[in-house]
């Protein structure tokens, strides 16, 4: 794994219909009809592609291109700080 790197990081919004409408809770108003999730795509240098929820933004994403999956996953600990924003997607 220490010489695999990462190639791409896509970013996705997935958008879904609820099967009924959601209404009121304690912390927000009505939620809707639909929900949205931001989901990443990552593609790494040996083809091997994880998805997984992320909110990272462009500029995060864009410094974690050509970085080894080493400086991010431990496979010991799990993710390393600098892998924190794309956690999800490393474990798949």
């Amino acid at each position: 794994m220490s010489a695999e790197t990462i190639d791409r990081i896509e970013k996705i919004t997935l958008k879904f219909e609820r099967p009924r409408f959601i209404g009121k809770n304690a912390r927000k108003g009505d939620h809707g009809s639909h929900v949205t999730d931001p989901v990443v795509r990552i593609h790494s240098s040996s083809g091997a592609i994880g998805v997984g929820w992320s909110r990272i933004d462009q500029k995060t994403a864009s410094s974690l291109i050509g970085r080894p999956m080493s400086e991010l996953f431990d496979p010991q600990v799990g993710c390393t700080a600098d892998g924190l924003p794309i956690d999800l997607p490393l474990w798949d």
